[in-house]
């Protein structure tokens, strides 16, 4: 089956003691830090949906695609994060978190 032409992202993020963290995961495939990602395949330039999640708890149960996660604040999972794109998503969800638009 064809891949889409797009690519959606997804951000899981939690938020203790006033304090914002994210789930950046280590793939299983490659040495890369990203958040979770899916969708096309063989483009030059696709479209990517990003989606941020509150999950609530902070363990989660992973696929074979990931060997690892870890729980980091917005400047460390910027350190960590591979593509600019995963970069460009977190400063908005960030910025979001911080002005009330996310709970």
């Amino acid at each position: 089956m064809a891949r889409a032409k797009y690519n959606v992202l997804v951000i899981q993020y939690i938020v203790q003691d006033k304090m914002i963290k994210y789930a950046v995961f280590n793939r299983s495939d490659m040495q890369i830090w990203q958040f979770i990602a899916g969708g096309g395949e063989d483009c030059l330039v696709i479209p990517e949906y990003t989606f941020a999640v509150n999950v609530m708890v902070d363990v989660m149960k992973l696929s074979n695609e990931h060997t690892d996660y870890e729980w980091m604040d917005y400047e460390t999972a910027k350190q960590k994060l591979r593509y600019d794109s995963n970069k460009v998503a977190l400063w908005e969800v960030d910025s979001k978190i911080k002005k009330g638009l996310l709970v």
